[in-house]
């Protein structure tokens, strides 16, 4: 183990491309106790013979233990996992089960509050602070004698909730700003403006611990939750630490962020839930786009490093998808599949959308006439939101492979920098389209 959390100084690092952590910008300038780079790889470095750890940290804020579905009236038990990861070690090391570690778990019976939380992880940032400034001596087959180990977070890596309450941000429930990144008002975040990358202001870091101080220093707890509503920042351990930053350090991991959240969206919510994607008829068992999008997966023929996705997707009886099927549907099956229904059923969708609106006409010269009658919509007549809507739009389809493009470089392995720029283009212009596409559906 002590050479594998070495390996990482004799791999060569290939400018322009990110293949590892170690590429990183926050791995290369997080700064030591001494005032040197922490991971300097320099041959002149100082402290040479120090064993220099970088830790990863994720969690879980709500993790079931007890619930039994025997009854409805039964209890249930949560629980919240706290986990370290070596970022030393090479992936294929990093996340196996005998490398993570386990650093906590949180009573429960119910999920901790942000400064519940606050308590829970106190001593564990204790600990953090003092292997990185002073470090542990610890004996090892290649210094029997003693080797000083120091340790640095690099990052925290969460889903959305759990990140807010571990670095101090408001949530979604904050209207005054709901990201860890930037200044996004929630009620902008449906806008154009709340779409476009970069259009707001970042957040800023020394503002934020500022913030974090301050409502450390409040005593009521009415008086805390007023500071939090309207600046979404409150007191976080990690500001504890001299080198974290909280608005670099502190990422959604992408499971959450891409996979779970954008991809799933797009399937579930927007597609299934959304009826753009049928499933067979009730009575007659007429098969319909998911029927035909199974027909087609079964032909399909796959190496086995690919994910498989369950034969009834789609379907209740398809079950929850894990998140690396998820990315074999948008970067494998779903490029293949998507284009071939909507040429497929996309003709039909728009029949049936026009011989709505065909019915529509009469009822809408009622509300003309009603509206002139009253000065404005009898309760009884149709809004609005009752007029048809396309249930496939036309541009849908095009507009999932933008994002499964920009997809492809983001999640690749190796990531060539000079792609970024063209993989936020596309990701911009993907939503902007589902912006797009959504008003004309609603």
């Amino acid at each position: 183990m002590e050479s594998d959390l070495d390996q990482w100084r004799n791999e060569d690092t290939t400018p322009g491309q990110l293949r590892r952590i170690q590429d990183g910008q926050i791995w290369q300038t997080l700064s030591g106790p001494d005032g040197h780079p922490f991971f300097d790889n320099s041959d002149d470095r100082p402290n040479s013979s120090e064993l220099r750890v970088g830790i990863s940290i994720g969690f879980d804020g709500q993790v079931f233990l007890f619930s039994f579905q025997r009854s409805a009236f039964s209890g249930s038990h949560s629980t919240g996992v706290l986990s370290v990861s070596i970022a030393n070690l090479d992936t294929h090391l990093r996340y196996r089960v005998e490398n993570v570690l386990l650093c906590g778990l949180t009573p429960g019976p119910r999920e901790l509050s942000g400064d519940e939380l606050q308590k829970f992880i106190c001593e564990f940032v204790t600990d953090l602070l003092r292997l990185y400034e002073h470090g542990l001596l610890v004996r090892t087959p290649q210094y029997p004698n003693g080797r000083l180990v120091r340790v640095a977070l690099v990052c925290i890596s969460c889903d959305h909730p759990a990140l807010c309450r571990m670095a101090g941000f408001g949530d979604h429930s904050m209207n005054s700003c709901m990201c860890t990144k930037c200044e996004l008002p929630h009620d902008m975040l449906f806008e154009e403006a709340g779409l476009t990358i970069n259009s707001r202001p970042t957040r800023s870091t020394q503002e934020h611990l500022r913030r974090a101080q301050e409502y450390k220093t409040l005593n009521g707890k009415k008086e805390r939750e007023q500071f939090f509503k309207k600046h979404a920042s409150r007191w976080f351990e990690f500001s504890r630490l001299p080198y974290f930053d909280p608005v670099r350090m502190a990422i959604i991991d992408p499971m959450h962020n891409i996979l779970l959240g954008v991809v799933k969206t797009q399937w579930c919510d927007v597609w299934i839930q959304g009826k753009t994607l049928r499933g067979r008829t009730a009575t007659k068992k007429v098969p319909r786009e998911l029927d035909e999008i199974h027909e087609i997966l079964a032909n399909f023929e796959m190496p086995r490093w690919v994910a498989r996705l369950p034969s009834d997707v789609g379907y209740p009886a398809g079950g929850s998808l894990t998140s690396d099927e998820w990315k074999a549907m948008v970067l494998v099956y779903c490029l293949i599949v998507i284009p071939l229904i909507w040429e497929e059923w996309g003709p039909a969708s728009d029949k049936e959308y026009q011989e709505q609106l065909k019915k529509l006409k009469p009822s809408a010269s009622t509300q003309s006439s009603s509206r002139s009658q009253h000065g404005k919509l009898n309760k009884k007549s149709k809004t609005s939101q009752d007029q048809p809507q396309p249930r496939m739009h036309p541009q849908d389809a095009d507009n999932f492979l933008t994002l499964a493009a920009a997809l492809k470089i983001i999640l690749a392995r190796t990531i060539d920098v000079s792609e970024l720029e063209r993989a936020q283009d596309l990701l911009q212009a993907y939503l902007l389209k589902y912006r797009e596409v959504s008003e004309t559906s609603n």
